[in-house]
């Protein structure tokens, strides 16, 4: 007996968003998507150092 029910209850009726309701969940979906964002530049920021560390040391041939 889980919150699923509820949930999808509370979703589908359009009168249980209020204005205030509706521009919090906003701001939560948009702070997801900057963290995701955030962790996606960060994580490929540090690939290419990752990736320019192991050419210079390989001497710029296959890495074995």
């Amino acid at each position: 007996m889980g919150f699923g029910p509820a949930v999808r209850a509370f979703g589908t009726d359009e009168s249980a968003f209020t204005g205030a309701e509706r521009a919090l969940w906003i701001c939560v979906g948009l702070a997801a998507l900057l963290l995701g964002g955030a962790l996606v530049h960060s994580g490929s920021g540090r690939a290419a150092q990752d990736a320019d560390r192991v050419l210079r040391t390989a001497g710029g041939g296959a890495v074995t």
